[in-house]
């Protein structure tokens, strides 16, 4: 319940788009290997970031599985296509962990957004419904 509440809580903050979305728009490095960066406008880095800040995974995270049921329209036909499904969500895990938005949770398959991910997922969602008319009326 602790976990949900604090991702109810809004979070009054100084912290401009620019400068949360430069904090994941660079490469980075994570336990030896390079990682590309996110790139949040983007349609498909856009839809990760919108399947991975859904409500219902506040309280209990989420696995490969519940991704790949969100980002695929269609069930996987065979053995080799759900595995070739699986190993793209996990090096899409990869590429959050490294960033920071997400966390892994000991001993479990399962991760949760980071305090500091639930934060820049937040005003990069509410930057993509936001109007220019309601822009102009908040910079007015």
């Amino acid at each position: 319940m602790n976990r949900y509440c604090c991702a109810l809580a809004t979070v009054d903050d100084t912290s401009t788009l620019a400068e949360l979305t430069a904090l994941i728009e660079r490469r980075r490095r994570w336990k030896g290997q390079s990682v590309r960066a996110i790139h949040p406008f983007d349609r498909d880095d856009h839809a990760l970031l919108q399947v991975v800040s859904r409500g219902e995974f506040q309280i209990n995270g989420f696995r490969n599985r519940d991704l790949q049921s969100l980002l695929y329209s269609a069930p996987p036909k065979t053995r080799t296509e759900q595995r070739q499904r699986s190993a793209a969500i996990r090096r899409k895990l990869r590429l959050l962990r490294a960033h920071g938005l997400i966390h892994k949770r000991p001993r479990s398959h399962r991760y949760d957004v980071s305090r500091r991910g639930r934060f820049i997922l937040s005003a990069i969602l509410l930057a993509h419904r936001i109007s220019v008319r309601q822009i102009a009326a908040i910079a007015a």
